[in-house]
């Protein structure tokens, strides 16, 4: 009942990571200033807050903590510090992986970091890369496995969309994510997959895939100039956000707030980068970076007070997506456990007129409540049709035809009920 200790060790843990930047960073740069610049941003960027301030996302804040841990340890080896930090490294990303699958990645930053120190790829380089692809692979196919177990690869996805339009939602998160980095607005707990009623596709999202076209030129561009640290930027971005760009979607959402903790250090990485080639020790650079840094504690404060409770949390999410039916269901419940049953049907109605509908099982819980058992019992058989194997429509008949003494039925919903047979009509 009291999310506050839970939410301290998530910022314990936040800081601690953000700390791992800082130090991190010090291998590319040698202006502290610089590199206390990159730790703060992490630390206090508003896309951050759904990783720290929602409990159930630990395993962002600790799958990155040992990803971070075991990059400072390989660069620890490579600065000849003993091969104690290289069984370490291994062991970190061991613990990674367990933490959260989005792990996987960093066996493909272990060899870009030998491509930034300039390491030859002899034998010994090789084979030391062994055990963390190893890792890799058998854990990327438990994740897969895993997916499909839970049911959680959004097939429909394949139904609705063709490969041209997949193609422009996948260049659609990645340049939004890049964008809510630079300028972190109209954050959003969940973001429904777009142009889904509609028969066109609108003409502003053909931008995106010009934007992907335009970051992998730069790639090119900076390897033939030889910007290592750009270079590692890019790819390191690219690379940490590549399972969750929903090529094989995953959900009902096209992107997440939380996808982007472990990335953004690339985006941070190429920030400074630029930034280095100023004169930072001026005042002017110094009060546009505080007050860049000030704004995102503000945002970050202001989008914290949204979590705070599943009210105003569901309100904010349906003023900022009003297509999506799910968050005015969510809405609607919360409201329906507070007893104002007036408000939640107005909400899962306005659910059901965004195309999500199981609000109607919702209503049919409010009906019954009103006594109408009846009219449950009709939402409930109009409902059949739509989700033959949803089990809660057959508990929530089974329950009215008791209440109406109807045994006969009540005796064979309740036998469909404890079987994993699913008629399609009761």
């Amino acid at each position: 009942s009291n999310a506050i200790p839970f939410r301290i060790i998530n910022i314990i843990i936040h800081c601690c990571n953000s700390l791992l930047i800082f130090y991190i960073l010090k291998t590319f740069f040698k202006n502290d200033y610089l590199n206390i610049i990159g730790g703060v941003i992490f630390l206090v960027h508003p896309i951050h807050v759904e990783s720290v301030a929602w409990i159930s996302e630990r395993k962002d804040l600790l799958y990155s903590l040992f990803f971070l841990l075991s990059i400072k340890s390989y660069i620890n080896y490579l600065n000849s510090k003993g091969i104690k930090s290289y069984y370490m490294s291994i062991a970190y990303m061991l613990l990674s992986v367990l933490s959260k699958g989005q792990g996987v990645t960093l066996s493909a930053i272990i060899i870009l970091i030998d491509y930034f120190y300039k390491n030859s790829w002899t034998r010994k380089r090789v084979l030391e890369k062994l055990p963390f692809v190893t890792i890799s692979i058998i854990f990327s196919i438990i994740a897969v496995k895993a997916q499909q177990s839970a049911d959680a690869v959004n097939v429909g996805i394949t139904e609705h969309y063709s490969i041209i339009q997949r193609f422009l939602l996948v260049s659609y998160g990645f340049s939004q994510y890049i964008f809510k980095y630079v300028i972190p607005y109209n954050l959003s707990a969940v973001y429904p997959y777009p142009f889904k009623h509609i028969a066109t596709i609108p003409t502003h999202y053909w931008v995106f895939p010009v934007i992907v076209i335009g970051y992998i030129s730069l790639l090119f561009v900076e390897y033939y100039k030889s910007h290592r640290i750009n270079l590692f930027a890019l790819l390191f971005f690219i690379i940490t956000l590549f399972p969750v760009l929903q090529i094989f979607p995953v959900g009902e959402a096209v992107m997440a707030d939380r996808y982007l903790y472990m990335p953004l250090f690339g985006l941070i990485l190429l920030s400074l980068s630029i930034l280095n080639k100023f004169k930072l020790e001026k005042v002017m650079p110094k009060f546009i970076i505080i007050s860049i840094l000030g704004g995102f504690c503000y945002k970050s404060y202001c989008r914290s007070k949204v979590w705070s409770n599943r009210e105003l949390f569901w309100q904010v999410q349906t003023e900022q997506q009003p297509n999506y039916g799910k968050g005015f269901n969510n809405l609607g419940a919360v409201f329906y456990e507070q007893g104002d049953t007036t408000k939640a049907l107005t909400a899962f109605k306005s659910a059901i007129e965004n195309d999500y509908k199981l609000a109607l099982l919702s209503i049919a819980v409010v009906e019954r409540d009103k006594g109408n058992f009846q009219n449950a019992v009709d939402i409930y058989n109009s409902v059949i049709s739509l989700y033959p194997e949803n089990i809660r429509i057959y508990k929530g008949l089974l329950l009215n035809h008791m209440d109406l003494k109807q045994d006969r039925k009540s005796t064979r919903l309740n036998s469909i009920t404890r079987s994993s047979r699913m008629p399609s009509s009761a």
